[in-house]
């Protein structure tokens, strides 16, 4: 079991859903959320069968959550990826406002670190203050 998100981030998705639901782009989206196993190739099948991006941004909404605490994250990233950083700015955002205690987000510093700077999206190399 993969455990759920963080209760900041999934307020955030939450209050910004009609939003997210209405402005994403899906297609290229979850090719990237399923390489980095947020999405399992039979969930992205599935979301994908949807007639409309609509349905398929419903229900990609739907399954984040359920994702591992790590999904948050590798969804702002793979939006930014995407050319979609106006949505992973105002996730961002919502979350660090719906946790007062996480002020910043800041690299963790891998380039000199356990993970050596690999490769991946920037986002998978941040955490929270």
């Amino acid at each position: 079991m993969l455990g759920g998100m963080q209760e900041p981030h999934k307020d955030a998705l939450l209050k910004l859903r009609v939003k997210l639901i209405q402005d994403m782009l899906p297609d290229e989206l979850l090719e990237h959320l399923t390489a980095k196993k947020v999405l399992t190739p039979y969930m992205q099948e599935k979301i994908q069968a949807k007639a409309v991006s609509f349905r398929q941004n419903s229900a990609l909404l739907d399954l984040l959550p359920k994702r591992g605490p790590n999904a948050f994250f590798i969804f702002c990233a793979a939006l930014r990826d995407t050319n979609q950083e106006h949505l992973a700015e105002q996730l961002e955002h919502r979350a660090r406002s719906a946790a007062p205690e996480v002020r910043a987000w800041r690299p963790h510093g891998c380039r000199d670190g356990p993970c050596g700077g690999g490769a991946g999206s920037e986002m998978d190399h941040y955490f929270a203050l």
